[in-house]
């Protein structure tokens, strides 16, 4: 006796999850998600979980965390029966602080100022002294030309390239 059997099966390709994220990734702007995942055989499908409370299901997400910290993001990327996922963790930098004291300096001239920032260990600094002049200087004197008010603002840059500018 014999007895034989025939039976068609398909072999998947399975998806192989990848991602990158910006090189620096600063406290309060979007956070862009390039997906570099292979598709495998099937029409892929995208489950991002973004730290302990963000969720996507797009291709290539962009997300702000809620704050400086270090996170944990995970791709999960569904191709027919198959799956595959991967954890990354993404480092969110602190904002750098801009601020600043100006004294007069009247003894030399009655509209000079004089800035100083709270920080002088920034990469950059660019203060705009609200009369349409600027200074890249760490800190500058400046005279005015004529009476005020004026708005002073500080712009910081940090070693990260993180950003922030002082309130005026």
């Amino acid at each position: 006796c014999s007895d034989s059997k025939q039976m068609q099966i398909t072999i998947a390709e399975a998806p192989e999850a990848s991602f990158m994220v910006n090189s620096t990734v600063c406290q309060g702007n979007a956070t862009s998600f390039n997906n570099t995942s292979s598709n495998g055989s099937g029409t892929p499908s995208y489950s991002w979980m973004l730290g302990s409370t963000g969720t996507s299901a797009v291709k290539d997400p962009s997300y702000t965390f809620p704050g400086a910290g270090t996170f944990d993001v995970w791709l999960k990327v569904n191709s027919g029966s198959c799956s595959d996922s991967v954890k990354m963790a993404v480092t969110v930098n602190p904002n750098p602080t801009a601020s600043f004291t100006a004294v007069q300096t009247p003894l030399v001239n009655q509209r000079q100022m004089s800035f100083t920032p709270s920080n002088n260990t920034y990469s950059t600094y660019l203060w705009n002294f609200g009369d349409g002049n600027n200074s890249n200087q760490l800190a500058p004197v400046y005279s005015y030309l004529s009476n005020g008010p004026f708005q002073v603002t500080l712009n910081v840059t940090d070693a990260n390239g993180c950003v922030n500018t002082s309130a005026p």
